[in-house]
């Protein structure tokens, strides 16, 4: 967590110890995460650092076509994939990104995808919902298009292919402003992370550093856990 330090005027971590990786205290459930990251390029990670906030742009979910929604199926995606095991999804969504306690992501509304398979019992299920409410008009207030932009309908055909649970998304309708303090971490290539630490201070003023943790999407576990514990990263954070 970043803290501001006003009186040195730094951006300092919470100080603690401990296991930084893992699953709700247990330094051994790897194959989970506290964490949620949102990764990008790095023209548009500035601009989200800079404002603070992941602007919801692009309609998601199984009612993103459906006339009449508004910007009510607008969201923004983050994933749940471990720090050790991002280098897939970092290819795919870019290098860059910014990363949250999957707790403070969750109050802000964020919950993870529901993934129905196309074809199932319970997609057709779920479409048939939408059908009846969608005769006669889509009504943006009605309560079934607050759940779409968080369902998904994975599946592949002939010339087509739509599968992405290995993302291991959520996603927050409306988008997800925060503070310095809210952040964890920011995902930056470590070849540049020296040179965006000296940036930081044009950007937030001379008398800013920036201390918490930068790390790079493509670290083992061993470099994550010695980052996030150097910039003060804990269970308890």
């Amino acid at each position: 967590m970043l803290l501001p330090v006003t009186h040195h005027g730094v951006w300092m971590s919470a100080v603690g110890g401990g296991a930084v990786l893992g699953y709700m205290g247990h330094d051994d459930w790897q194959d989970m995460s506290d964490y949620l990251v949102h990764l990008t390029d790095g023209e548009s990670w500035f601009k989200i650092i800079y404002e603070r906030t992941l602007r919801a742009t692009t309609a998601q979910g199984t009612a993103r076509s459906v006339v009449g929604l508004g910007t009510t199926q607008h969201a923004i995606c983050l994933s749940e994939i471990p720090l050790g095991l991002l280098g897939r999804l970092a290819d795919r969504h870019g290098q860059f990104g910014v990363g949250f306690k999957r707790d403070f992501v969750r109050s802000r509304g964020g919950a993870p995808v529901w993934y129905l398979a196309r074809g199932t019992k319970h997609q057709v299920s779920f479409q048939a919902l939408m059908n009846e409410k969608m005769r006669g008009g889509a009504e943006p207030d009605d309560p079934l298009w607050v759940l779409t932009p968080f369902v998904d309908n994975p599946g592949s055909g002939a010339g087509w292919s739509y599968e992405f649970e290995w993302e291991r998304e959520w996603r927050v309708a409306g988008g997800l402003s925060f503070t310095l303090d809210d952040v964890q971490f920011l995902l930056i290539p470590e070849v540049i992370q020296e040179d965006w630490r000296d940036h930081w201070k044009t950007v937030f003023g001379a008398q800013t550093v920036f201390a918490g943790a930068m790390i790079d999407a493509g670290w083992d576990v061993a470099r994550l856990q010695a980052e996030l514990k150097r910039a003060g990263l804990n269970d308890a954070s």
